[in-house]
């Protein structure tokens, strides 16, 4: 929990240890291969998933593409969801 919000330690460490191995940098090779399969486990998303993953894209340094390739990623399972939802 940070400033009264929830979110997943795991991703969060996930994106720390990233940056220390990554020359400080979240790459999209990492991105695409260790951070979204374990935000997307199964194909669901918890809202605190999602959460977190802003959260991580506002607070750690991801490279413009590992950026770019994750906020594709949510807004596509978010018109998914909306999708389904209807």
């Amino acid at each position: 929990t940070i400033d009264g919000v929830r979110y997943k330690r795991e991703i969060l460490e996930l994106c720390r240890n990233a940056m220390k191995e990554g020359n400080h940098r979240i790459s999209k090779t990492f991105a695409e291969t260790e951070l979204w399969p374990k935000i997307s486990d199964g194909d669901i998303i918890t809202d605190t998933e999602r959460k977190t993953l802003v959260f991580a894209i506002e607070h750690f340094h991801f490279t413009p593409p590992a950026k770019t390739l994750l906020t594709e990623k949510i807004k596509t399972w978010e018109n998914n969801r909306h999708h389904h939802n209807k």
